[in-house]
């Protein structure tokens, strides 16, 4: 057998199978043989990321003493760190630095371990990348904090330790929208708690005076809405275009969220309200 062989669609190798695989026999076998551990398949993954992916510290020990590569990068721009981030296998990313791995390399949209930790709710992982010393208010290339991605998708526990480890919970991405901003319109209520309790600016806006009460308007949330409303979030507030909370949620026929505004003095007088009390 080539042990180098690469004849599948995808590009992989025997290698890449038994990480994949979890095979440790197999593994030994072909790199008594002499396999090439940088092998890469067509997305750019080597025996190492598959490695890293499935949480197979022996195998790592065994392809370092090889001379694989730690900080090669996938076509996408991954790091085996990274994907360690990602699956959140946090003593992998111990094991990977003490090899040499570059926690702060970036994939190829800007994204750091960091950011792919916080995505996918991986407290352990993110507390590991934070001691190590990943920048906690590292921005991708269009703007996005970790914080902002962990808000953005309803991770709580990582809104919470980035938040402890003294994350900029007002920073803005590239179209002004903030933490605020994204948890809102995404309806994740207690993130939006946690970030006021975090003294965030509840009437920041974006780039085109949009504040978290218009995103939550314009999604019909109520519970945010109310929470917004309690801490003080400006209720009148206009976009470029002129729309306040109120015109929107009239507009878009979300009677409950009308009321609900107009209850909290929302001015009538910068709206037309389609829906009649």
């Amino acid at each position: 057998m080539q042990v180098n062989s690469q004849e599948d669609e995808d590009g992989h190798c025997a290698l890449h199978a038994a990480c994949q695989f979890q095979d440790t026999r197999v593994l030994q076998e072909l790199l008594g043989a002499h396999a090439q551990v940088n092998l890469q398949d067509k997305r750019g993954w080597a025996a190492i990321h598959y490695a890293a992916e499935n949480d197979l510290r022996e195998h790592i020990v065994n392809l370092c003493m090889e001379y694989a590569d730690i900080n090669l990068q996938t076509v996408e721009g991954q790091t085996p760190v990274f994907v360690a981030a990602q699956n959140g296998h946090s003593k992998v990313i111990l094991q990977l630095v003490g090899h040499g791995a570059d926690i702060m390399l970036v994939d190829y949209i800007g994204w750091s371990p960091l950011h792919a930790s916080a995505q996918n709710g991986h407290v352990a992982a993110a507390e590991e990348l934070l001691n190590i010393g990943a920048d906690v208010d590292r921005k991708t290339y269009h703007g996005f904090t970790p914080v902002y991605i962990a808000a953005q998708n309803g991770q709580k526990d990582l809104v919470k330790l980035l938040i402890s480890n003294e994350a900029d919970v007002n920073v803005q991405e590239n179209q002004g929208c903030c933490p605020l901003h994204i948890a809102a319109e995404n309806g994740h209520v207690e993130i939006v708690e946690e970030l006021v309790k975090a003294n965030v600016d509840i009437n920041n806006k974006d780039t085109n005076l949009w504040n978290a009460l218009h995103y939550a308007a314009q999604e019909d949330q109520y519970k945010v809405s109310e929470v917004l409303l309690k801490a003080g979030c400006e209720i009148n507030a206009q976009t470029v275009e002129g729309y306040t909370p109120l015109l929107l949620a009239s507009q878009k026929g979300y009677p409950e969220l009308t009321e609900l505004y107009l209850k909290y003095k929302a001015d009538v007088s910068q709206s037309y309200v389609i829906y009649v009390i």
